[in-house]
């Protein structure tokens, strides 16, 4: 009876009695696994008795086990496999999500689902339906494997680049569709890792400037999708010799928004109670700091946005659309002076880093640094074209 068999693996009653000390007490805790219990999963997975129901349940069990190893995946993995072909939507998408978690972080994981024959085929085969979930979770696990050049070469021979552009160009931005953009835009800027990929979405105007508009959009709490298109517009800018003219101009227009973007991450800083605690509502989101930090960098490379950022270098930028209250120099300034660059910082109430990571000060530095030579260039430049013994001396009439 598959609801008895469901109830009795949620329960934990088989993983305890296939465990070496045969009854091992796990309840409100993962499940223990071991190579008996990773066996048994694998063939209900694969049977046909299995309803949907059970193989979603022992999918779940997957993504919770406790103990996890590469022996046990090399077990567990073709029945995987086995589900993300069914023809069930709702089944796909449960195997996809158990591979995003067993591949986070995991290169011998990430190596054996390569590994497997017709994987990239059926990725992109779910990355193209219309199911948002399914959609969403295959994007997430083509971040996961796209973060190795072997494995963005393989999945480009199948068009993975085009198939990721084309999903974009169908989507419209409105909140039910942020979590996706998001990961399009993750899968995008680690593709813009590969010249050939990157020169492709070069080669595409709208599709820049689609991304440069992401950076508008009002996100829902939670939202990551500023944080992940901050990524791929800055893996995108990451090249200057390779930007055409009409591109560095549309970057240009990004230079206030995303000083703003850093404005806030100093406000957000600077809040804080006696104890140097940030106050209720006014925590810093990482993720999208340091990405706002990296983009600057990036932008900063090329000779006009350059010029554009050391001309504004001491002042606001002059623009009339929400611009910054603060110059640039004084937004890197506080985010330098803040909590954000403590050395030895606790972490944040939920257990999460609270402080930059070494190579994200470093930029900061570095982009500091970088704008203060390019704003003394800059200023020598004019008071050279104003030097009046540099001007021609013309005979009187």
């Amino acid at each position: 009876n598959d609801r008895v068999m469901q109830q009795l693996l949620e329960l934990g009653w088989i993983s305890k009695s296939l465990a070496a000390d045969g009854g091992r007490e796990v309840v409100g805790s993962k499940l223990p696994m071991t190579m008996e219990y990773a066996t048994f999963l694998a063939q209900l997975l694969m049977s046909p008795m299995s309803s949907t129901n059970l193989k979603v349940s022992i999918c779940k069990q997957i993504m919770h086990a406790q103990n996890q190893s590469q022996a046990y995946f090399v077990v567990l993995l073709p029945s995987v496999m086995d589900i993300l072909c069914h023809r069930s939507l709702f089944l796909q998408t449960y195997a996809t999500v158990t591979l995003v978690n067993l591949s986070g972080g995991q290169e011998a994981v990430k190596n054996a689902i390569m590994k497997q024959p017709g994987i990239e085929e059926m990725v992109l085969t779910a990355l193209r339906s219309q199911d948002d979930d399914l959609t969403h979770y295959s994007l997430v696990l083509l971040t996961n494997l796209t973060k190795s050049m072997n494995h963005r070469n393989k999945l480009q021979e199948f068009k993975l680049l085009q198939t990721v552009l084309d999903v974009f160009s169908g989507l419209v931005c409105i909140p039910s569709k942020h979590k996706i953009l998001a990961e399009v835009a993750s899968v995008t800027g680690q593709l813009c890792n590969d010249e050939e990929s990157l020169k492709e979405i070069l080669r595409d105007l709208n599709t820049v400037e689609r991304f440069l508009d992401l950076l508008e959009a009002t996100e829902m709490p939670g939202s990551k999708l500023r944080s992940k298109v901050m990524f791929a517009v800055r893996q995108i800018c990451s090249k200057p010799r390779l930007i055409p003219p009409n591109i560095t101009e549309a970057f240009s227009f990004i230079i206030p928004k995303v000083i703003k973007e850093l404005e806030k991450v100093a406000d957000a800083a600077e809040a804080v109670d006696c104890n140097g605690n940030p106050l209720p509502g006014k925590e810093v989101d990482l993720d999208l700091a340091a990405n706002s930090v990296y983009l600057l960098s990036s932008l900063s490379l090329s000779p006009e946005c350059g010029r554009q950022m050391a001309t504004n270098h001491l002042k606001p930028p002059d623009t009339h659309t929400s611009p910054p209250t603060c110059s640039l120099d004084e937004v890197l300034e506080r985010i330098m002076a803040s909590r954000l660059c403590e050395a030895d910082a606790p972490p944040s109430a939920s257990g999460q880093r609270s402080t930059f990571l070494d190579a994200t000060q470093d930029c900061l530095e570095n982009l500091r640094k970088r704008l203060c030579k390019l704003h003394m260039e800059e200023r020598d430049r004019e008071n050279a074209e104003n030097d009046p013994r540099e001007l021609a001396v013309q005979d009187p009439p």
